[in-house]
């Protein structure tokens, strides 16, 4: 056969492969009109405890696709209990927001993280194969999406029972599986016991030591009668922790301070536009980490229609604000898009308004800046790009270029970086060091205050200490992996004496031990003794490497059992 006669052949095969590899990249949608994930991959049918109810809606926004794949935030929703996944398409705004949206819906209308009234085994039978196994079925979500070709940062939001499974990914959060960028949560705080609960290995219900930092934004109304702003009972041997313990549980987690500061911010609903919130600000975290949180003053459960903070709406513009300044954060510019400004000409854009309101102008801004920057004006531009004063992002005019003659040794002149909240992502977030799941600072021993902090098993999944290439962004090649982004204490340390030059107190035996506090409970005004309960211990006394080469509470850690092998004396008093 000539190739003449084989064309009409290769020119089908070409046609076919083409519609292969157009079926198998990431497609947009209309705005309301989600894809059914469900119907065209295995995500329900290969997940364990699924039924037929089983559906996930992908909502892509034609802002999304640059080719065969999107650098988009992904936002998954997570329904309440008794709740459903209809009603996201219509109101979540991906479109607007320019966010990748995933709707999945659980099993008899909630999520499997306590005891329900369906499951088959009891909550403490990890090896479970009949209930619904969440952690597991996110994961085969997010690779699915990774192999649309969908490789931006993943973002949870949930409410109530789906807010308990935001945290539930976020404290099982690792490079593979589960790559969580941050959450939101509304109305509920994490558990205080049990430390695991349902089947499969990503069943945490606290963050550990060994996971990497997690953004945090958490809403609760103080006057909730289900879920109880100061924790306690919720379900069988279920506990919940206070919200703000909680909230410290996560600041220590991420290397961030545990004593945050406050002020009143404006509380709105459609029937009360005069109540007020209690904002809690988690400072001095990790480059790109966030962690903040809402107290709403005498909401309950449902905060009530048209719920906002400060005029924005708490369905879902607070949301996307976090997200937007999480990613803004995690951003660096490359030197080789060094703007040249000359003059530097910096004002605020009159004309410019935000989409949903065109009564929010530069001036709107410049009152909350810090979350505010991330608003999407009506003509598609950012607030921090149109109001830059409002914002702090006037560009920085580069220094004088010497001549090559006159110094021939001098570097490049380093780019400016320039915060930028955005909400669109077309470009690729890039994480700061700290973002990746690796040790935190060495002036943070990642003490967190959790009831019980555990150590995970080596081959669980969220303990990888890498990510894989497509989910982690390009890192900033110009920031130092070893680099502390928390400013020490300036209380000088006293120094631990080394076990051999202790000086041996006749007629006693054996060595006094020492109680050097590390940097993070100096800064967080704790001591061996008052540090948090036993059990904070376990994953740092004698398993921590900074405490080990420090001998760091070594006192506190030998009358815990779990001593440095110093043979040093000690007492029950952790003097």
């Amino acid at each position: 056969m000539s190739w003449t006669s084989a064309l009409p052949t290769l020119v089908l095969l070409s046609s076919l492969l083409s519609t292969t590899d157009t079926a198998n990249a990431l497609q947009s949608n209309p705005p309301q009109s989600p894809q059914l994930l469900s119907d065209t991959t295995d995500v329900c049918t290969a997940a364990q405890g699924r039924t037929s109810y089983c559906e996930v809606e992908l909502d892509v926004p034609a802002a999304c696709i640059d080719g065969a794949s999107s650098n988009c935030p992904i936002v998954f929703f997570f329904h309440g209990k008794n709740a459903n996944n209809n009603w996201y398409a219509a109101t979540s705004d991906v479109h607007i927001h320019k966010v990748i949206g995933v709707y999945p819906q659980g099993e008899n209308d909630q999520w499997n993280i306590y005891p329900g009234g369906s499951n088959v085994c009891t909550w403490d039978d990890y090896a479970c194969t009949s209930d619904p196994d969440e952690g597991a079925f996110v994961a085969s979500i997010i690779a699915e999406l990774r192999a649309l070709g969908a490789h931006g940062n993943v973002y949870a939001v949930g409410m109530s029972n789906g807010a308990g499974l935001a945290h539930r990914l976020a404290a099982n959060a690792g490079s593979g599986d589960l790559p969580i960028k941050g959450i939101v949560t509304k109305v509920m705080p994490l558990y205080a016991t049990p430390s695991r609960s349902g089947p499969g290995e990503l069943n945490y219900n606290q963050p550990s030591a060994n996971g990497p930092a997690v953004s945090v934004l958490n809403i609760m109304g103080t006057d909730d009668s289900l879920i109880p702003y100061n924790g306690g009972p919720l379900v069988n041997d279920f506990q919940l922790m206070s919200a703000l313990g909680s909230m410290e549980t996560w600041a220590a987690h991420n290397g961030c301070d545990i004593v945050p500061s406050t002020s009143t911010k404006v509380f709105s609903t459609n029937a009360d536009p005069t109540g007020t919130a209690t904002f809690y600000d988690y400072s001095g975290c990790p480059d790109g980490v966030i962690v903040e949180h809402y107290a709403l003053v005498g909401a309950g459960h449902l905060f009530g229609a048209g719920a906002a903070l400060d005029g924005v709406s708490i369905d879902f513009d607070v949301a996307y604000e976090f997200i937007g300044r999480v990613e803004a954060a995690s951003q660096t510019i490359s030197p080789s898009s060094s703007p040249v400004a000359s003059p530097v000409v910096c004002k605020d854009d009159p004309t410019w308004h935000r989409s949903s309101n065109a009564d929010q102008t530069c001036d709107s801004v410049a009152l909350y800046p810090n979350w505010r920057c991330g608003w999407t004006g009506a003509d598609g531009t950012t607030a921090s790009e149109a109001c830059k004063v409002a914002c702090d992002t006037c560009p920085v005019a580069p220094a004088p270029t010497p001549s090559p003659s006159n110094n021939p040794t001098k570097s490049p002149t380093k780019d400016p970086v320039t915060s930028n909240p955005t909400n669109d992502p077309s470009a690729s977030p890039t994480e700061s060091p700290t973002d990746a799941p690796t040790p935190k600072p060495t002036s943070n021993p990642t003490g967190a205050p959790s009831t019980s902090p555990i150590k995970r098993p080596t081959n669980a999944p969220s303990s990888s200490p890498t990510k894989s290439p497509t989910d982690t962004p390009t890192k900033n090649p110009t920031s130092s992996p070893t680099s502390s982004p928390i400013t020490p204490s300036p209380t000088p340390l006293p120094l631990t004496p080394s076990p051999t030059a202790m000086p041996t107190l006749s007629p006693t035996p054996c060595i006094p031990c020492t109680n050097v506090p590390t940097p993070w409970m100096i800064r967080n005004g704790y001591e061996c003794a008052t540090a948090p309960n036993s059990s904070w211990f376990t994953n740092r006394c004698n398993l921590d490497q900074k405490w080990v080469n420090n001998l760091y509470c070594e006192g506190r850690c030998q009358d815990e059992g779990l001593g440095y092998g110093t043979g040093c004396c000690s007492s029950t008093i952790f003097s």
